[in-house]
């Protein structure tokens, strides 16, 4: 019995090694530079500069090499197929501008015509697939079994046809590294609490304005974490060690079970209501599905501490947006300005 797996590389990869056909070239490059120099210690940067890419290319092409070359070598019966860059020019013309111009490569049209491509879907019986993605990959893929998604978030799938359908779905979720986006949210944090923005205010007036500024000391204060999984974790262990008392929430909070560092409470999503009147620092950190969509809504905002601040390093869909605004516009002065919402 044979298994067919196709790697659809978009997203990340797309953006980091330009597509299946550079990453292609790379490696090609990197074997031919490689032979040539038998018996020598090459390092990163020779590397780089031999092949013309950048270390963080070359990482990214190598770690995908090896990560398919895996695939192959775990059972004589898979085929895999490497299917990246193939539909670069349908997610272009399915997804929005944005979402475009963040993750494929300028120019990108993808490879093959379209029979081509519904021919490679329906042979597959597991796919390896980025974001974006095609939407309609369930009805072109009647063989599916299993897609696994190489980002962490499974609300990527909103809206394809993959979510409530009968395939099992898997995430990279507890692989990623959870730091740099939790720094990010804690960033957010202090460019408030300290006044960080009132710089870009006066270097437009070309004066300092020191009586403007109210720095926030941070310790003692309460954060809260909306969403306490893998970058919500960090975020309160890191508000913890500026001193901050933590709470959080999650969907299927475990009693009796040890609290992540620096937690001092952790609640279902009732607990919300409860936690927000008394935070000084709002993190959003939770997955968006059906149940968090508009979380953040004109009631939410009218319970927040006057003052506070928040941060949305989750999706912009779990903000209701005309709330938002409407909540900033009723603050006065800098207890509105303070308000931080990020979408990512």
């Amino acid at each position: 019995m044979h298994a067919t797996v196709s790697c659809i590389n978009g997203g990340e990869a797309a953006e980091t090694s330009s597509g299946h056909h550079r990453r292609a070239a790379i490696m090609r490059r990197l074997e031919e530079v490689l032979e040539a120099n038998p018996d020598r210690t090459l390092y990163l940067a020779e590397l780089c500069a031999a092949v013309g890419a950048s270390d963080r290319t070359l990482r990214a092409c190598c770690q995908e090499f090896l990560g398919m070359s895996k695939i192959e070598a775990s059972d004589p019966a898979i085929r895999l197929i490497d299917a990246g860059g193939w539909f670069e020019g349908e997610i272009r013309e399915s997804w929005t501008d944005f979402a475009a111009s963040r993750y494929l490569p300028p120019g990108a049209t993808g490879s093959g015509s379209r029979e081509e491509r519904d021919r490679l879907l329906g042979e597959a019986e597991v796919i390896i697939g980025g974001w974006p993605f095609p939407l309609d990959m369930r009805a072109r893929a009647p063989r599916l079994k299993w897609f696994h998604q190489r980002q962490a978030g499974a609300s990527n799938l909103l809206g394809s046809d993959l979510w409530g359908s009968d395939v099992v779905v898997t995430t990279s979720r507890g692989v990623a590294n959870s730091l740099p986006i939790a720094e990010y949210a804690v960033a957010g944090m202090l460019h408030f609490a300290m006044g960080f923005h009132r710089a870009a205010i006066d270097r437009d007036a070309g004066a300092f304005d020191h009586r403007a500024y109210r720095p926030l000391l941070v310790q003692g204060k309460t954060a809260c974490v909306v969403g306490a999984g893998g970058i919500g974790t960090e975020v309160g262990r890191l508000c913890a060690a500026l001193g901050m008392r933590v709470v959080g929430t999650r969907r299927q909070p475990q009693p009796g079970a040890p609290l992540p560092q620096g937690f001092s409470e952790i609640g279902g999503p009732e607990a919300l209501d409860r936690f927000l009147p008394q935070s000084d620092f709002v993190a959003i950190c939770c997955q968006w599905t059906p149940e968090t969509t508009r979380l953040f809504d004109k009631d939410r905002f009218a319970a927040m501490k006057a003052g506070s601040v928040l941060v949305n390093v989750a999706r912009g869909e779990i903000v209701d947006e005309e709330a938002l605004l409407d909540a900033l516009e009723r603050s006065s002065g800098w207890c509105g300005a303070r308000r931080l919402c990020r979408r990512i």
